[in-house]
């Protein structure tokens, strides 16, 4: 009888500052360690094989390449740690320190030595949508991303950024709760998204006006 998947915690984590530790080289390396330096990690990886792209992102500051084999006590200091080398005995090793330390890791391909995994995400930021199957369907997973992607254009990012501002503005000018939760109410079930699609670039400055007023965009009241 099969047993049950283990269950992750869906979590959005501030790696801004924190160190995270890759173990191992290749593509799968540069391309996680671009990823978390986007979002502001101190990223080290640490691998013995030659690889000129790696030291090529080394010298554009995107990450530190230590150009050895790992050694117990490369994860003292990690806040987060990935093991993308595929020998066993290393991953067992890596996934002990990780242990010992409290760091939080991900071996790729074995999401039982895990305490984290990397969801398929679909990223309209401020927006970013998660897809996961926990590591049991990873195909899964990224069709899923696929179809929401098709969803959610690339209007959304100026979408959520534009709700975020106009938030702003009603929390420092409105004083009233009641008045600031029905314009931010209006603002949401108002057609501001299909005037994006559209193509238009309201300002928050102007949404805010316009909603804060009582007023649409054609001066009618509301």
């Amino acid at each position: 009888m099969a047993t049950d998947a283990k269950r992750f915690y869906p979590v959005f984590l501030d790696l801004y500052g924190r160190l995270a530790v890759i173990v191992g080289g290749g593509a799968p390396a540069l391309r996680k360690a671009k990823q978390l330096a986007s979002y502001g990690a101190d990223v080290i990886v640490v691998s013995a094989t030659t690889d000129p792209l790696l030291a090529e992102a080394e010298a554009d500051g995107v990450l530190t390449y230590e150009h050895r084999g790992y050694v117990r006590g490369d994860l003292a200091e990690a806040f987060i740690a990935l093991c993308v080398d595929p020998d066993p005995e290393l991953q067992r090793a890596v996934r002990d320190e990780a242990e010992s330390v409290g760091c939080l890791l991900n071996v790729l391909g074995v999401p039982d030595w895990c305490s984290f995994i990397v969801p398929s995400v679909v990223n309209r930021e401020p927006l970013q949508i998660a897809v996961s199957t926990g590591g049991v369907a990873p195909g899964l997973a990224k069709q899923v991303r696929r179809e929401i992607s098709a969803q959610f254009g690339s209007e959304y990012a100026e979408y959520a950024r534009l709700l975020g501002e106009v938030r702003e503005q009603v929390f420092s000018q409105v004083e009233s709760g009641e008045e600031r939760e029905a314009i931010l109410a209006a603002v949401g079930q108002s057609d501001l998204l299909d005037r994006l699609k559209a193509g238009e670039h309201p300002t928050a400055a102007t949404l805010f006006e316009q909603f804060s007023t009582g007023t649409d965009t054609e001066g009618d009241a509301t």
